[in-house]
């Protein structure tokens, strides 16, 4: 009954609460980070299934506690809906509950959609009052209620994202279930992700400086994450978002998760994560077939290290490492990048093809760490490079 409370009261207030939201997300996180530390200190409740019976219901009070706070700071109707600094507890989101409640998005949002799948579809929100965008990741619920692998990907993917605030990485905003399934809301950093940004451009890759800037932010995100616990697991130039100021942000955390995280293993269905052409060995020599105790072997940050050399090769020579044309079979490039090298175009700075040399090292004891990589010769006039911008833009026209 609690819960249910808490929850209606945060759909009743409908969008007006988002304001209060980006207020009370801090609250929310000390009360239910006391209420869970205070359950996990309970000798009776030391079965894993206990605890997350229990951390479920520290859930729900969370989001009741929050709910007084919710309504005022609602009644402030020109605080900006969502701000890049958001952070919003996974206490706000219900979770597949039996009610199919309707929502009143649409009075409030203007939604264009980008991107529809089975699954799953992707969607850019203008809010009607100020005219912000927002990104929405809408899971359709008969999806959701048809495979439980599904729930327990959408569900990692909000815990993970909710947990993350860095300039480098697209905020998250709001988890919300209603009728049609759940809806993951989070930042619009413009319109180019680096692919996009590329071939808009109508070109086959960037220039070394641009490239160095992306992913020098990349990087800088990584070792934010990984300080976290948690290792991305899908780098590619899909995921990585130029905002309209320059910066490079990472997205979509579909794939990432804690490392030793235990739910890996528990698992009904256990699958592969990240994009092929940019997975480490370790993972690309697991692929077609692998156990449980494989998979956690093979899970851990030296995945990412790699998959940021391989997007370094992407974004500067305009095709994955490995990728030595468009037609390759999968086989093939399966072998190539467990047997070969990458071939390196002239061009490139020494530093760059040392960069990526070191990133797509097959053996992952000799592959560089993420902050080992922040410290590469290749980012050492970077400092210098963004000091000539900030001048030329201060220039007087």
């Amino acid at each position: 009954m609690q819960m249910q409370q808490g929850l209606a009261g945060t759909q009743m207030l409908g969008m007006r609460a988002l304001p209060s939201l980006l207020h009370v997300a801090a609250a929310q996180q000390h009360a239910l980070a006391a209420a869970t530390a205070a359950v996990h200190h309970q000798q009776q409740y030391q079965q894993p299934w206990q605890q997350q019976c229990l951390r479920s219901r520290c859930v729900c009070a969370a989001a009741a506690l929050a709910e007084p706070l919710l309504e005022q700071q609602a009644a402030d109707p020109y605080k900006p809906f969502f701000s890049s600094r958001a952070k919003i507890a996974e206490a706000c989101v219900p979770w597949l509950k039996q009610s199919r409640t309707r929502s009143n998005l649409h009075k409030n949002f203007a939604f264009e959609e980008l991107y529809e799948g089975d699954l799953s579809s992707v969607l850019i929100a203008t809010c009607r009052a100020n005219s912000e965008k927002v990104v929405v990741k809408a899971f359709k619920r008969d999806a959701l209620e048809r495979r439980l692998d599904l729930q327990q990907k959408v569900k990692q993917e909000w815990e993970v994202h909710a947990s993350l605030r860095h300039p480098n990485i697209i905020s998250a905003y709001l988890g919300m279930e209603d009728a049609t399934g759940v809806k993951l809301f989070m930042e619009y950093a413009g319109d180019s992700d680096a692919y996009s940004f590329i071939n808009a451009k109508q070109r086959l890759c960037l220039r070394e400086d641009d490239a160095r800037q992306l992913v020098a932010d990349v990087l800088t995100a990584l070792q934010y994450m990984h300080s976290q616990g948690i290792v991305h697991r899908d780098i590619k130039s899909e995921n990585v978002f130029r905002t309209a100021s320059g910066v490079w942000k990472l997205g979509d955390f579909g794939s990432s998760l804690r490392v030793g995280d235990e739910r890996l293993l528990a698992r009904q269905v256990l699958k592969l994560e990240g994009t092929f052409s940019f997975a480490a060995p370790e993972y690309i020599s697991i692929w077609s077939a692998f156990t449980k105790a494989q998979l956690t072997a093979a899970t851990s940050f030296k995945l990412d290290s790699w998959s940021v050399g391989a997007l370094a090769y992407d974004v500067l020579c305009g095709r994955a490492p490995f990728a030595e044309r468009e037609d390759i079979s999968r086989d093939d490039e399966k072998y190539a990048i467990l047997n070969k090298e990458p071939s390196y175009p002239g061009g490139l700075s020494y530093e760059a093809v040392s960069f990526m040399m070191q990133a797509l090292e097959k053996n992952r004891q000799k592959r560089p760490s993420i902050a080992q990589l922040q410290a590469h010769p290749w980012f050492d006039g970077l400092a210098k490079q963004q000091q000539q911008q900030q001048q030329q833009q201060q220039a007087p026209q």
